[in-house]
Order: structure tokens, then C-alpha cells, then sequence
């Protein structure tokens, strides 16, 4: 991940973090821009105790596709999945082709 996107993360997770704190939200910022680091860390959200699964899951992805699998685990689970794909389709479908209700991601 190169220094000016890192800066921008932080500087967008120092500012929220306080607001999803008070909605009882918590928010991570991990994967050090690793695709398999964010892999293996979401799929240890989407695999934990129920007490501990997230709602919902909003991620950056690290590379526009390879969490497919994880996207539709977190579906299965219950957890909402909305990925933040900085203008790419996750996958090779685009979530505009298929309707909200069967969509994985």
C-alpha cells in the first residue's frame, strides 16, 4: 500500500472511528495491504462465535477480486457485505447485473 493511500486511510478511519464508537459500531483497519492477510482476516469475522460476528462488513478491497468466497460465506452467514471497490466490479459480475436480494457481494 503506498504511503499518500495509507495517510488517506488513516486520516478516514481517525474521523469515523469516534462517530461508529457512539452508533455501538466498531471499525478495523487491517490487511497491510496484503490481498491474503485480508482474506484470511475477513474470513475470521465472517467464522466467529455469533456474539462476535459483525452485522455488516464494509471493506476496501486490497485487489478488485478474490473475496468472492468470503463475500458469499458472510452472505450465508447473516453479515451484511458491502465492498468499497474504488470504481471496479468485485468478481466478474457487477453488483448492477444481479439483483440485490441474490447478490453474494
Amino acid at each position: 500500500m503506498n504511503a499518500e493511500r495509507t495517510a488517506r486511510l488513516l486520516y478516514m478511519f481517525n474521523e469515523n472511528a469516534p462517530i461508529a464508537r457512539t452508533l455501538g459500531m466498531r471499525l478495523s483497519f487491517t490487511a497491510e495491504g496484503n490481498a491474503v492477510v485480508q482474506i484470511h482476516q475477513l474470513s475470521a469475522c465472517v467464522h466467529a462465535p455469533g456474539e462476535r460476528r459483525p452485522a455488516a462488513i464494509v471493506v476496501e478491497t486490497v485487489v478488485g477480486e478474490g473475496l468472492e468466497r468470503v463475500a458469499r460465506n458472510a452472505v450465508k452467514a447473516g453479515i451484511g457485505w458491502a465492498p468499497s471497490t474504488r470504481g471496479r466490479p468485485t468478481g466478474r459480475r457487477s453488483a448492477r447485473s444481479t439483483p440485490a436480494s441474490r447478490s453474494p457481494w
